[in-house]
């Protein structure tokens, strides 16, 4: 990841490639500040041939999810994810570049996406900054695993908002699951009432399965009391997704 702020001949960006590449980079992050995705292609057909792995990178400007924002909106940002995938990226960097409100406000368990993070970070970031609302991001397998910390949340009457996307199976380990390694048994449970295991825990507690019903949850709750948005999902878009962001399959 070089950053340098002018234009590079097409032939010195191959150049460094090649002598990074030679050096032992594995691993090439690739972006620009205006999302020309053609300007990115010089770089990712560089790294695709010396055989290492290209990460895009997307620059976000304002709200994606605000639809008075006509062309920076969550459909530009899924048909560029698509476009770099066409042009050879393997990954992409999308948390990097999220456009946070102020310096450290944005935590993420980084490289190798560490199961059950998300709870115990918001709870800690909390505690760390009095009378802030936190929003803690979660995947159903991953509260599992910290379930119990709703209790605390609520004893310090925190200000986390927990939003945990609930599709009842391990579904991404599932799409990468060899045949053989368990079955659906190892990788699927019970449908789990998340909302309702809050509540007896003493956070708020509600389930949606649709956008218009997050949209009236969100807007008719204050952020400065525990909660819990349960956000029912279908995992089956995922090996497309994989498909557009990771050239997985």
């Amino acid at each position: 990841n070089a950053v340098g702020y002018t234009n590079y001949p097409d032939n010195v960006v191959r150049f460094f490639v090649r002598q990074a590449a030679q050096a032992g980079v594995d691993l090439f992050r690739v972006f620009d500040c205006l999302n020309w995705v053609e300007n990115m292609r010089v770089a990712m057909d560089a790294i695709g041939a010396e055989g290492k792995l290209c990460e895009a990178a997307m620059c976000y400007t304002g709200d994606i999810l605000d639809p008075a924002r006509a062309k920076y909106d969550l459909k530009y940002y899924v048909n560029l994810a698509k476009e770099l995938e066409k042009a050879g990226a393997h990954f992409l960097a999308v948390m990097p570049w999220w456009p946070a409100g102020a310096p450290r406000s944005l935590l993420i368990s980084n490289g190798l996406a560490t199961m059950g993070f998300s709870l115990p970070a918001a709870i800690a970031t909390a505690l760390a900054r009095p009378g802030v609302p936190v929003v803690a991001f979660v995947g159903d397998g991953g509260l599992g695993m910290t379930l119990a910390e709703l209790e605390t949340i609520a004893r310090f009457s925190l200000p986390v908002t927990v939003v945990v996307f609930d599709d009842a199976a391990l579904s991404l380990i599932a799409i990468k699951q060899r045949s053989g390694d368990g079955g659906q048994a190892a990788v699927g449970y019970g449908a789990v009432d998340f909302s309702a295991v809050a509540r007896a825990m003493g956070v708020s507690g509600v389930t949606v399965d649709n956008v218009a019903d997050l949209d009236r949850v969100l807007g008719a709750h204050e952020w400065s009391t525990p909660r819990l948005i349960r956000a029912i999902v279908d995992p089956s878009d995922y090996p497309h997704l994989l498909d557009a962001t990771r050239s997985f399959r």
